[in-house]
């Protein structure tokens, strides 16, 4: 994020004067304050994200290989969770919202709520696959497969928005945000899973 960029710029240029004017080393300077915090933070998020996001990625594919035992099923699931994921990211960068110990959680909050809504909904797919022989997936189906998923989106979604009352700035913050990016999760949970289910109906995993 821009803002945060500068605030680094300031601190690396602070650090700079301190070591290039002063002579004092590096490793002996001590700085904190709330735009410190907030620039170690994202360097750590950062730095977290790119170590873990290949491993993490891959126990994601493998997991939901295992539930829904299908490869382009795991995929695409992965995907979506991602897409959201990264969504709620660029709201912060859209906001122009700093990047704080409880922003952390959201994304990976996000991502969470539209893996579990998923592995849901095609196991829902896949107990009617077994109660039905028709060619397609039909409409009251769909529905009934549907409603516990985006109901159980609705009600967190609800339950972050709720933090949004509350009287601590970084809590209305994380709600808002967190309440968006669930927003966000559930149009593309009822645009990707509908489709995925009525294209793959007949190759639909079967016990």
């Amino acid at each position: 994020m821009l803002i945060r960029s500068r605030k680094k710029e300031a601190i690396e240029t602070i650090y700079k004067v301190i070591t290039d004017e002063c002579g004092v080393a590096e490793e002996a300077i001590h700085m904190g304050g709330e735009v410190v915090a907030s620039v170690a933070i994202v360097d750590e998020a950062v730095g977290t994200f790119a170590k873990f996001f290949i491993p993490s990625s891959l126990l994601v594919v493998f997991v939901a290989w295992r539930q829904t035992r299908r490869l382009r099923l795991s995929l695409l699931i992965a995907l979506g969770a991602a897409f959201c994921e990264f969504s709620c990211l660029s709201l912060l960068q859209w906001t122009g919202i700093e990047m704080n110990t409880l922003m952390v959680v959201a994304p990976a909050l996000i991502f969470v709520s539209f893996y579990a809504a998923s592995i849901h909904f095609i196991n829902y797919c896949r107990q009617a696959r077994q109660k039905s022989s028709a060619a397609t997936l039909s409409s009251k189906s769909l529905i009934e497969a549907l409603k516990p998923c985006c109901l159980s989106l609705t009600t967190t979604g609800i339950g972050v928005g709720a933090l949004s009352l509350s009287q601590l700035p970084d809590v209305i913050t994380f709600g808002i945000i967190a309440c968006l990016g669930l927003v966000i999760c559930l149009v593309v949970f009822c645009t990707l899973l509908p489709s995925l289910a009525l294209d793959d109906w007949q190759s639909f995993p079967r016990d």
